[in-house]
């Protein structure tokens, strides 16, 4: 959800108090003990209220119920697994057609780690079956790779450790993990 500037004030005023950053289960109860359901409520408390209430908070927690906080917005977190999933429309019912679906997937995941400039050194293998029973089993492996036909092979050789699958297979997925950017990944030729 996006909230345009001009309706912030509007928007966090019919929030409940809870919802406030710093507004717990107990500093909640005690404002709906005052009647402060929402942000809005607690805009309407004197200076001598709101200092009882959350002491040198008291504008800091205005200011929040006005939809205003000067806190850093922190966009973007380090990446902590790059994965990819597919439902089938019919279960997959041998081991041939499972190898060919991790060969599209192993592709789908080498481009997603290429977009991200990252490899990795474990990569888990997930199986959901027809009764929605999901098995995951990992590797992780010293040398960080990144290409479809490591990733291929290596989620064959996870495959190998599920044994054969007991039940037709309604979803395949591989997770990449241990990520490391491409750079620091492989070592660079000197000649």
């Amino acid at each position: 959800m996006v909230v345009p500037p001009e309706a912030v004030a509007e928007f966090v005023a019919g929030l409940p108090i809870a919802a406030l950053p710093g507004i717990g289960a107990v500093t909640a109860g005690r404002c709906q003990a005052l009647g402060v359901r929402t942000a809005l409520d607690l805009l309407d408390l004197d200076e001598a209220a709101l200092a009882r209430l959350f002491g040198s908070r008291a504008w800091v927690m205005r200011d929040l119920a006005r939809g205003i906080d000067e806190r850093p917005v922190i966009a973007e977190r380090a990446r902590r697994s790059v994965g990819i999933e597919r439902t089938f429309a019919s279960d997959l019912r041998c081991l041939a057609d499972i190898h060919v679906q991790l060969a599209a997937l192993g592709d789908g995941l080498a481009e997603r780690l290429r977009q991200h400039r990252l490899s990795a050194h474990a990569l888990a293998v997930t199986l959901k079956y027809h009764d929605f029973r999901a098995v995951t089993r990992s590797r992780t492996v010293r040398d960080a790779y990144a290409d479809a036909s490591a990733i291929h092979a290596l989620a064959l050789e996870v495959l190998a450790g599920h044994g054969t699958p007991s039940a037709p297979v309604r979803l395949l997925a591989l997770t990449a993990s241990q990520l490391v950017e491409r750079s620091s990944a492989t070592q660079q030729r000197l000649f």
